[in-house]
């Protein structure tokens, strides 16, 4: 069998287990991805920009972004599994590190001195009950000199469907036969 057969199997291999594990490939998915890919390459320029590159901050920061897939891929899988399929779990954490990474990306553009455009803030802010307008180190105002460590960590949505309500006991019934209700219980 040629070459490309074979490559062709290994992706679809590939492109399967990720989809069983991460979920359907959606807009959240790639979004995620998105941010998590922009915001580690801002952190390398803005650690380059301030002579703080280091290989050991690097890996760091390399495994956190393994850490969120990880998180991302135990969500589907609860909301799979145990919560029956519903799917709350799995956007809920996906829009907790999207916001998170924004923030991030925020930090990095106010280090490298870059102006962050309102709107982005403004969306990030409605994942994260975040003042865009304060002026704070995540607000318009931000500079590269303001002290950066205290992040407002977002807020998870709630379910719209309370998990109590998602995965309710399955009750057993059996119906009657005519037999039964004659009495002759099939002997």
């Amino acid at each position: 069998m040629p070459l490309d057969h074979y490559l062709r199997t290994i992706a679809t291999a590939i492109g399967a287990g990720a989809g069983w594990v991460f979920g359907t490939p959606d807009a959240l998915l790639y979004t995620l991805l998105a941010f998590i890919t922009a915001d580690y390459i801002s952190g390398v320029m803005a650690a380059i920009a301030t002579r703080r590159l280091s290989s050991a901050v690097g890996f760091k920061g390399l495994f956190g972004k393994m850490l969120i897939l990880a998180f991302v891929a135990l969500a589907q899988l609860m909301d799979t599994h145990v919560l029956g399929g519903v799917g709350v779990l799995r956007g809920a954490v996906i829009f907790f590190y999207i916001a998170n990474e924004g923030i991030s990306l925020i930090e990095n553009a106010t280090v490298l001195g870059l102006p962050v455009p309102p709107k982005f803030q403004q969306a990030l802010a409605t994942l994260t009950d975040h003042d865009p307008e304060s002026n704070s180190a995540h607000g318009r105002h931000a500079r590269a000199d303001q002290d950066l460590s205290v992040v407002p960590r977002p807020r998870i949505p709630k379910p719209e469907v309370p998990i109590s309500e998602v995965r309710k006991p399955l009750t057993h019934t059996t119906k009657s036969t005519p037999d039964d209700e004659a009495g002759g219980g099939g002997d």
